[in-house]
């Protein structure tokens, strides 16, 4: 959903000011051009559904601010900026639509917990949600906004999207509010701590939320030059796949994957950022 952090420049979809009714929303060249195109090209050559779901990393600048060391939307929570970025989703699931091409789900947002300190004032990084604030801003804004609306009631939404270290917070946070479980259907955990701290996390989520579905959302390469015929990386993915399914086993829970979706850095035509869906059967 607009600008990432491989992005070559910052962009969103509405960047006229206090365009609270989204009037000017408009899809970017970035969608036109590189990714629409190539969500189309890998659908038209694979012969299993591909499930695509939007995530975004920043609001449109005039929605944002920076203080106290972290990147969020203005205003209070459930406030009209709250509402109007809510509206944005379904601005965005609406717009690919009308390209032919339709979404799975949504993530909330791309590692919210890397919207605190001085990672959040990087270019076209992230914004910064606590557990209470995405689960606030789910039940009040979000959540409504989409049900709402036909083409996006039945969109599966994910929470959190960020690493495994605080995935049982979140995961408490939400689903144990009735109101915000009520409309979130998963949650997304990316793979970049996976090292660092081990799956029981994953197996105390399921055993406390059986009926989420536990997602991996990012896993990516590429922060060095490319080194061609280097096996390392292929070992890492490897790795981690395992040791997933592995501990999936031993809590009795099961993934099929579900297929891929690419979001394009932009940084060229061919370089993206993979994001594999690992959905619970």
């Amino acid at each position: 959903m607009g600008t990432t952090d491989f992005s070559t420049r910052e962009y969103s979809y509405d960047e006229v000011s206090d365009d609270f009714d989204l009037e000017h929303f408009s899809l970017a060249d970035e969608d036109l051009k590189y990714k629409i195109p190539l969500m189309k090209a890998a659908k038209e050559v694979s012969n299993i559904d591909i499930s695509l779901f939007g995530s975004p990393w920043l609001a449109p600048s005039w929605m944002r601010d920076f203080a106290n060391g972290r990147m969020t939307l203005k205003g209070e929570s459930n406030g009209k900026y709250y509402d109007t970025w809510a509206k944005y989703y379904v601005e965005f699931v609406e717009a690919y639509n009308t390209q032919n091409v339709d979404l799975w789900g949504l993530s909330v947002q791309n590692e919210p917990n890397a919207g605190y300190g001085r990672l959040a004032n990087l270019p076209n990084f992230t914004m910064a949600y606590t557990p209470q604030l995405q689960r606030d801003f789910i039940k009040f804004n979000l959540g409504p906004a989409l049900r709402s609306n036909n083409i996006t009631k039945d969109l599966k939404l994910i929470i959190m999207d960020d690493q495994r270290d605080f995935a049982s917070i979140w995961a408490d946070a939400i689903f144990g509010d009735e109101e915000a479980n009520s409309y979130s259907d998963g949650i997304g955990v990316q793979w970049y701590s996976d090292s660092a701290y081990s799956t029981a996390a994953l197996g105390s989520i399921h055993k406390k939320h059986p009926s989420k579905f536990i997602i991996g959302t990012e896993a990516g390469f590429g922060f060095n030059k490319e080194i061609i015929g280097c096996w390392d990386r292929a070992e890492q993915y490897a790795y981690d796949i395992i040791s997933v399914s592995r501990a999936n086993i031993r809590s009795e829970y099961f993934y099929k994957i579900r297929g891929l979706s690419i979001l394009l850095g932009c940084r060229m035509p061919c370089h993206h950022r993979l994001r594999m869906h690992i959905v619970r059967w």
